[in-house]
């Protein structure tokens, strides 16, 4: 039973590997976590029955997992002594057809700076009209197919602009330049579609390949925030961390944001990006109404980082 349970981890371990090949194996590769816990366990039951060959697949096995976690794993980031106060931002995805009520009510609560929304509709932003007075600037491109985006701001939005990244309908993602204290700072909203057939999967990884490619075109200090539908470790994602963008759980561990409610099942698919910026904290909030949590995210700029440069 020990080797059967062993070999079906195995199976389903390497399949998520094969990710970058086959739609139908990407969603293997977001439990990595969940691996190295079920093969731990196999470890010990094995380890007390003295069934050798699944002990040495269970070690396998936690390695094989472990290790593309490491990244998440290592020291966080110290802030700068002296610095400037943190700019606060939230990412959410709000799940368009959920209550208003209880998020709009937690937003307003958190006080944050700088708010990246995800599957807001018109509905949605004429709640936060109601609501989000300590947001005066905003920009936003509400849908009613679960891919509008929005950017809430206390300081003033200075440019923005539908950023396309792809040729599919969904590949725009939102960017603006805001006024934030220290000079100009860039942000990304992103929401690409989830891999739930070959031509989503295609969307997603080439909207992710399509940002990479425009990172050039911001300012030095760039954040790039939303929903990605992809786990930290995931190759889908090897774009950004190859264009020099630092993944904000860094030295935080894992942070599940998705399914809201169900933390031990959870895997972190809501991310925060940031270059020419230090986040010195990074957590996830409450489950609120839909089925994802907030990101949470503080950040202070890289000290002599000039602000100016990068023009859209």
């Amino acid at each position: 039973m020990l080797w059967r349970l062993s070999l079906a981890l195995a199976a389903v371990s390497l399949a998520g590997f094969a990710e970058a090949w086959w739609w139908g194996v990407d969603v293997f590769s977001h439990f990595r976590p969940h691996y190295v816990a079920a093969a731990v366990l196999l470890a010990l039951y094995a380890g007390v029955g003295r069934a050798w060959r699944p002990l040495a697949l269970a070690g396998g096995l936690c390695l094989v997992n472990g290790w593309p976690l490491l990244g998440l794993l290592g020291a966080a980031p110290a802030a700068p002594a002296g610095g400037e106060a943190p700019i606060r931002l939230i990412s959410l995805n709000v799940q368009m057809d959920a209550p208003h009520g209880a998020t709009l009510a937690w937003l307003r609560s958190a006080e944050a700076d700088l708010v990246a929304l995800q599957e807001v509709d018109a509905a949605w932003m004429a709640g936060v009209a109601e609501v989000g007075a300590q947001w005066p600037h905003r920009v936003a491109r509400p849908r009613d197919d679960f891919m509008g985006l929005a950017l809430l701001s206390r300081w003033p939005i200075l440019d923005h602009e539908a950023l396309r990244v792809g040729d599919g309908y969904a590949d725009v993602m939102l960017w603006a330049r805001v006024a934030a204290p220290g000079g100009p700072l860039d942000v990304v909203v992103a929401h690409p579609l989830p891999p739930m057939n070959d031509a989503l999967w295609r969307q997603r990884n080439g909207a992710i390949q399509g940002l990479a490619r425009r990172l050039d075109l911001f300012g030095p200090r760039l954040v790039v925030a939303g929903d990605f539908n992809a786990a930290p470790w995931a190759g889908a994602l090897a774009p950004l961390r190859e264009a020099g963008l630092v993944h904000g759980r860094v030295g935080r561990g894992l942070q599940p944001s998705w399914p809201a409610g169900w933390p031990m099942l959870g895997v972190p698919i809501d991310h925060v990006f940031v270059r020419g910026l230090i986040v010195v904290d990074h957590r996830v909030g409450p489950a609120l109404a839909g089925d994802h949590l907030p990101v949470w995210a503080a950040l202070v700029p890289v000290p002599g980082l000039a602000a100016q440069g990068g023009a859209q």
